[in-house]
């Protein structure tokens, strides 16, 4: 909106549609974890319940119940998948709506302006995705201690750093 009508955005984007925009970002976020919470909650832990990993993530956890997860991996598949997909193809489509419009900018150096701006931001997306999809679009099968500390350093250091 602000970058394909930016002479509209004070009136499109009213403090209720930003409040609406803000609430349904919340709900979404809280939606995912509200269920896996749920059922990892009665799960029975034994052992040594230390965490190897940077953050207490949802694998990790689960690899210290001591019973079968197959249910828990097969809701967080589904639910990271949905959560992934969405929110790339929200930034996907906005990105066909900028390429559109610095399509229409008649001058080449206006249009090669707009590109570099938007190519790094591009960048940082598909490191970001890039990495939550092979470490949270994956079964327990996969699932590597070392490989996924890696992967959060990447998507929680390195693409904040960019």
């Amino acid at each position: 909106l602000a970058i394909c009508q930016p002479l509209h955005y004070p009136t499109l984007m009213t403090p209720a549609l930003c409040a609406r925009i803000a609430v349904g970002c919340w709900l979404g976020g809280l939606a995912g974890p509200v269920a896996e919470i749920s059922l990892v909650s009665r799960l029975p832990f034994c052992g040594p319940n230390h965490i190897q990993h940077i953050f207490c993530d949802f694998p990790p956890v689960l690899s210290l119940a001591c019973t079968d997860t197959s249910v828990n991996v097969l809701v967080d598949f589904v639910i990271n998948s949905c959560k992934i997909l969405a929110t790339f193809l929200l930034i996907l489509s906005s990105y066909v709506q900028i390429i559109r419009t610095v399509l229409r900018i008649p001058s080449v150096a206006g249009k090669t302006k707009a590109f570099s701006t938007c190519a790094s931001h591009l960048t940082v997306v598909l490191i970001f995705y890039g990495s939550i999809l092979f470490m949270y679009v994956r079964l327990k099968k996969s699932y590597s201690l070392d490989y996924d500390r890696a992967l959060a350093v990447i998507y929680s250091v390195l693409t904040p750093f960019l």
